[in-house]
């Protein structure tokens, strides 16, 4: 399992930048602390137990995008197909991955 960790008020502050380019009605406060919420009540329970077990690689996304996503990329690296790994990116991945910025609304 890939954990991503990252601190509440990193989420916070990359959420209301997403919202300025994505339109989400839920890219909001406290839509995000519910979001949140939900997520330590039912999901971090799951993630406890991998991590007793030893199978739960912790990523730390506070880092900009570039470092997390080759942190990914280096603890899948043995479990992904080579010929597939050196595929280039779409552009989608690159726009969700912050290599491309979000393309503009249209009025």
């Amino acid at each position: 399992m890939l954990y991503f960790e990252c601190p509440y008020a990193v989420l916070e502050k990359r959420i209301l930048g997403r919202a300025r380019y994505t339109g989400r009605s839920d890219d909001n406060v406290k839509s995000m602390k519910l979001r949140f919420d939900t997520f330590k009540a039912e999901t971090l329970p799951t993630v406890e137990l991998f991590k007793s077990k030893n199978k739960c690689v912790e990523v730390d996304t506070s880092q900009d995008r570039q470092a997390v996503y080759a942190l990914v990329v280096n603890n899948l690296a043995e479990y992904t197909d080579k010929t597939f790994a050196a595929k280039p990116l779409t552009e989608r991945a690159e726009i969700l991955l912050g290599l491309r910025p979000y393309p503009s609304k249209k009025a």
